[in-house]
């Protein structure tokens, strides 16, 4: 797949001002030129640094910015739609017991920076809440040792039981006060 140059330049599809174009391949060339040598980023930046010729002939003809243009709104719009899609199914995920965090609807817009706070309030069903944060549980007991769980699974084996909720009788989810 050949790059589209708004993309590459991270310029908005309408931007069609030939000096803000030529800052943007400024600003990259110079980025790129520092990367050069990097150990993970060299080889992509070495590769761009010799495109600039390419992208500056494309990026200042009219005609060809125009395509380039269009080619980059459908891959927004469509980066956009998938960015909307996955965080639809995280929000499902992290509130699939009624709640979300304030933290993690955070971690989330910093991760999907192209979407709005609205965008992702708009993906939260109504049944779920927004909780400022997660309340400590102070640990009431200690962990067993690794010799005491051997110990119990083998007891367990003995009376053919799989864990403790399969001897207690409940399923693993019940609480202590049960």
């Amino acid at each position: 797949m050949e790059e589209n140059y708004y993309v590459l330049l991270d310029l908005d599809p309408k931007v069609n001002d030939e000096a803000k174009i030529k800052a943007a391949i400024k600003a990259k060339q110079l980025l790129w030129g520092k990367e050069r040598n990097h150990p993970t980023r060299g080889t992509i930046s070495q590769k761009y640094l010799a495109m600039i010729s390419q992208i500056q002939s494309i990026m200042l003809t009219p005609e060809l910015r125009e395509a380039q243009a269009k080619e980059a709104e459908v891959l927004y719009r469509n980066a956009r739609k998938q960015a909307l899609q996955e965080v639809a199914e995280k929000i499902e995920f992290l509130g699939s017991e009624g709640f979300i965090y304030e933290k993690q609807l955070a971690n989330l817009k910093k991760k999907y920076s192209q979407l709005s706070e609205p965008d992702i309030h708009s993906l939260i069903p109504n049944h779920v809440e927004i909780r400022a944060s997660e309340k400590k549980k102070k640990k009431d007991c200690t962990p067993i040792s690794e010799l005491q769980s051997r110990e119990i699974q083998s007891r367990l084996a003995i009376i053919k039981k799989d864990n403790l909720y399969d001897f207690l009788n409940v399923i693993p989810k019940t609480s202590i006060a049960s």
